[in-house]
């Protein structure tokens, strides 16, 4: 009968210490991850942050391409019946496509690096940030 209170014990013990761990994950999901930053990020093949910070207003689309290379997306629209295009050097979901870390959480926040151009191919508008969606 000790011997099986004892090995109860330790079975409700490591049941409890598993549903503790569980649960503190749950403040995880789509938060910013202290040890790997850019685990849900997905990077454009010659984007770096350090790069990404040298685009200045203004700068020319060629300018921007050298600095970053092509972007992940492109997009173009009219806004104000005047032409903007907008790359994309990063996005979300490089965590749920790699397979380097296991996590049980699903997602976390991502950082998002975006360019606007106007219709003479200059930076107009630069957004950088994490995003949690």
């Amino acid at each position: 009968m000790n011997m099986f209170n004892k090995t109860l014990s330790t079975l409700l013990l490591l049941f409890i210490i598993y549903i503790l761990f569980d649960i503190g994950q749950a403040p995880l999901i789509e938060g910013y991850n202290l040890f790997f930053p850019y685990i849900d990020t997905e990077f454009g093949k010659e984007y770096t942050p350090d790069k990404f910070d040298q685009i200045k207003l203004y700068d020319s689309k060629e300018h921007v391409l050298l600095t970053l290379g092509s972007p992940l997306y492109t997009f173009k629209d009219t806004v104000n019946n005047v032409q903007i295009s907008k790359f994309t050097y990063t996005n979300d979901g490089y965590f749920k496509q790699s397979n380097k870390i296991i996590y049980s959480v699903g997602d976390f926040a991502w950082y998002r690096s975006n360019i606007t151009f106007n219709n003479k191919d200059q930076v107009i508008y630069i957004d950088k940030g994490w995003s949690f969606d």
